[in-house]
């Protein structure tokens, strides 16, 4: 979980809330300003919007985990999703002020009910959900322009100079092998020996259904040019998968998906696949109609 995200949804924000309400609330007329002569620190009006903005927030946070992230997991991103959600918390933030004013007004203050006082704090709760939505949304879509630049596909489907060296009929993935020249051994690695591909300190390796670890001559990004993408996902900056390693798949709380890969006789490996990929990912797993990644 990321530091916004932590602040957001952990405990923090009550205390910003709570000092946001209470210069408001003394700035709203000179009677509440401490140092008038008659002032009286301004309890009722304090508890009134505090707990108002608290759960004003609330609805903001609940839609942001259960409307936002389960879509993200779902369906994957797009900016469509960005509106949508956009579009229900200011619906949610007109519906509770609409029933929370007017109570407010009539039981707590026991003054008669006033259109312009209503109008002026429906615009400002607008603001503030708006404000809210705003800076989160505007947090997930450089997240995701940083996912997605770190993610880019490679440009061209040509193997690199040691694979080339090869005869070209054994250079494409429709042969199901991977032609490998680790130290003084070269292979033709089939798909089914291979676990997943992995890289460590700029250096890819490919390790065997069986544990075995053998060093490459490629990067990560020649080798998604080289792979078959109905049968490699690469589930991580630093790993690509068979999908015969992958042992299960689960959803953690954040919708991430933890995915479990399998070698003879080893421990589990879990690795994570994060929210932007994971509608792609479950895509793929299902093997309905793969995509590049």
């Amino acid at each position: 979980m990321n530091n916004s995200r932590r602040f957001l949804s952990g405990r923090g924000y009550i205390l910003l809330i709570a000092v946001l309400v209470l210069v408001v609330v003394h700035l709203r007329s000179k009677e509440n300003l401490p140092f008038s002569p008659s002032y009286t620190f301004p309890l009722q009006d304090f508890l009134v919007h505090f707990l108002g903005t608290l759960f004003l927030w609330e609805i903001q946070i609940w839609n942001f985990k259960h409307l936002y992230e389960r879509k993200l997991y779902e369906e994957g991103f797009s900016l469509k999703l960005v509106w949508q959600v956009l579009a229900v918390n200011i619906a949610f933030t007109a519906f509770f002020y609409a029933v929370f004013a007017p109570s407010v007004t009539v039981w707590v203050y026991r003054v008669p009910f006033s259109g312009y006082a209503f109008l002026i704090g429906l615009l400002l709760s607008l603001l503030f959900s708006l404000l809210i939505n705003m800076v989160f949304l505007s947090l997930q879509v450089y997240r995701y322009w940083q996912f997605k630049s770190q993610h880019v596909p490679p440009v061209s489907m040509a193997a690199p100079a040691d694979a080339a060296q090869a005869p070209p009929e054994e250079t494409g993935y429709s042969q199901n092998r991977v032609y490998i020249k680790t130290g003084n051994e070269e292979l033709q690695l089939p798909y089914q020996e291979i676990a997943y591909f992995y890289s460590e300190q700029k250096v890819v390796f490919a390790m065997t259904r069986t544990g075995r670890r053998l060093i490459t001559q490629y990067t990560l990004a020649e080798l998604e040019g080289l792979l078959d993408p109905a049968v490699f996902f690469k589930i991580s900056r630093q790993i690509i998968a068979h999908r015969q390693a992958i042992r299960s798949v689960r959803k953690d709380a954040n919708y991430k998906l933890l995915v479990e890969l399998q070698l003879e006789g080893k421990p589990v490996k879990v690795e994570t696949v994060s929210r932007y990929k994971a509608a792609e990912f479950r895509e793929w797993f299902k093997g309905e109609t793969p995509q590049p990644h």
